[in-house]
């Protein structure tokens, strides 16, 4: 398994066991980790003492791309799920089924 371009240990872990389950869960074939950088982002800018920059620097955002950045941090988060819900085949509005996580726990399929 080796890590794409940006992607650290964890992150490419999450990614591989992500393709492992995708097709069996019945969901998107591209679904990847990357929102994964998107909470850190929102959680570190929530620390008054820490600089806009600082947090581009270390998400490894082009400066020339900075309006993604702020859109990262401050869209809000209604927004993403509408999207995310057209995205996975579901109406915008649309109630989404929780699925049972315990299915995807090998140690309770045992």
């Amino acid at each position: 398994m080796e890590p794409t371009r940006g992607e650290d240990g964890v992150q490419a872990y999450v990614n591989h066991l992500l393709k492992r389950v995708v097709t069996p869960a019945g969901a998107t074939e591209d679904l990847t980790s990357h929102s994964f950088r998107r909470g850190g982002a929102q959680h570190a800018n929530g620390e008054e003492k820490l600089a806009a920059q600082w947090i581009f620097d270390r998400g490894v955002w082009d400066m020339a791309k900075v309006n993604k950045a702020f859109a990262y941090l401050f869209n809000p988060p209604q927004e993403d799920r509408k999207i995310a819900r057209v995205l996975s085949g579901w109406g915008v509005n649309e109630k989404t089924a929780v699925e049972d996580v315990d299915t995807l726990d090998h140690g309770t399929q045992e």
